[in-house]
């Protein structure tokens, strides 16, 4: 699945923005425009799983330790205790409170696959597939005057040119599950995962009771050798007990080696170990970085399909 399309509304910094014609490596140069875009893509994941919402919410700036999130029937309703200033800093105008989201996706053949299966109990869909199977979707978030909660709700689906309800009363059962799908198919590098946490994440998959997880991690490790990161022998260790990151023949540490090791770690997690479809990257990197995930997403085996950078210089 590939992004082809996003229009926003209601952003800070560009409070409508419409941006079509995404290639496999698109760089968006460096402003608030760019923020707003990466920003659009993690609301749109946030409202379509409620397993991501809080992750997502956190991430943004908008939520608490106390955050929580209200789900009904399967879908996101609202979310609870967020932080005011971080909403504050989201929003385009403290009067007008709501940002909407609407993606395009063109469907990989493993999608296409699933909706196909999916047209034999909605005919539907099976005139929408005829029309090429472009998934469009859209998402809304509307917030109280204080900030503190936030409606949310997914506004239309549309396949090819069929459009489906969405509400909870109306959807086909399908719905629910493809959107969760959908959601899970774009990522963006988590750029507060400090080295502790990466390394526990690696961890957890270096020793995940699926071969296939654990061979992507090591994927992930091996990757890091190669330019502009020439960071020979990553691997984990333990210091004290616990799990650390550890580059080269002394097995430094992230911090020792410098800030572009814990980048490229993440880098390399997201697409080797997490595998979506589409990855948001907030930082353009070394020089020769985009020549680095050219080569990934080019890859006969290559493990996502599409990498859209943002704050590109």
């Amino acid at each position: 699945m590939r992004l082809s399309a996003i229009t926003l509304e209601g952003l800070a910094g560009a409070s409508t923005l419409a941006r079509e014609g995404f290639e496999a490596v698109h760089a968006q140069a460096a402003g608030p425009e760019s923020s707003a875009l990466a920003d659009g893509l993690s609301l749109l994941r946030a409202a379509l799983d409620p397993e991501r919402t809080l992750g997502e919410v956190r991430r943004l700036g908008l939520g608490t330790p106390e955050s929580a999130t209200l789900i009904s029937d399967g879908a996101v309703e609202q979310v609870e205790q967020l932080d005011p200033a971080g909403v504050a800093d989201l929003i385009a105008d403290s009067t007008h409170r709501h940002l909407t989201v609407e993606a395009a996706f063109a469907p990989d053949p493993l999608l296409f696959r699933t909706l196909r299966d999916l047209a034999a109990r909605e005919a539907r869909l099976t005139t929408a597939l005829g029309q090429g199977g472009q998934i469009r979707v859209r998402v809304g978030w509307l917030f109280n005057r204080s900030g503190t909660h936030a409606s949310v709700s997914v506004l239309s689906l549309q396949v090819g040119d069929e459009r489906f309800t969405t509400t909870r009363t109306d959807r086909p059962a399908w719905v629910p599950a493809l959107l969760v799908d959908m959601s899970r198919r774009v990522h963006r590098v988590d750029t507060t995962m400090d080295e502790v946490a990466l390394a526990l994440a690696w961890q957890a998959a270096l020793l995940a009771p699926d071969r296939a997880r654990r061979g992507h991690a090591e994927q992930a490790l091996a990757s890091l050798a190669k330019e502009p990161f020439n960071l020979e022998g990553a691997s984990l260790v333990l210091r004290e007990g616990r799990p650390r990151l550890g580059f080269g023949p002394k097995l430094l540490s992230a911090r020792a080696v410098g800030a572009h090791a814990l980048l490229a770690a993440r880098w390399a997690y997201a697409a080797y170990v997490e595998r979506p479809d589409v990855l948001v990257v907030d930082h353009a990197g070394p020089s020769g970085a985009v020549e680095w995930w050219r080569a990934l997403v080019d890859a006969s085996s290559a493990p996502i399909e599409q990498v859209v950078f943002v704050g590109n210089e």
